[in-house]
């Protein structure tokens, strides 16, 4: 005899994990790893309760990396992160990382380098095209 899978009601729909699954395009085992960590008094949440949070989750209305945020350093007179900081000084987060940990010197110290360095570029070039139009 064949195994039948189970049947859940969604919305006035009788459909299997499988076809929920594909209609949300997410895995077997996501819905199942959702269902079991959101528990119910009577058992496993229900697989319309995963659809609903989908949806939800889809639209934007549920944040999409819960946890805390990120640890924030005093950079100039205000609390940034280290990817704030690398966009403020104009370089990657790798870089900024890494003359931290080269350097051993602060967040505010290396995003000050990094915007020194730029003015310092940006001297040049503009003596550069000074110097091209004198000749």
């Amino acid at each position: 005899m064949a195994d039948i899978p189970d049947r859940h009601l969604v919305h006035g729909e009788w459909i299997t994990v499988q076809q929920a699954a594909e209609r949300l395009g997410v895995g077997v085992q996501a819905i199942y790893n959702w269902r079991s960590i959101h528990r119910r008094k009577g058992g496993r949440a229900s697989l319309e309760d995963y659809w609903d949070w989908a949806m939800r989750w889809r639209r934007g209305e549920i944040k999409r990396h819960p946890g805390r945020s990120g640890r924030t350093y005093w950079v100039h007179g205000r609390h940034l992160t280290l990817e704030q900081a690398a966009r403020r000084a104009g370089v990657s987060y790798k870089a900024l990382y890494s003359c931290i940990q080269r350097t051993g010197c602060s967040v505010n110290s290396a995003v000050r380098h990094y915007e020194e360095r730029a003015k310092q570029r940006a001297v040049k070039e503009i003596l550069e095209i000074i110097n091209e139009a004198r000749r």
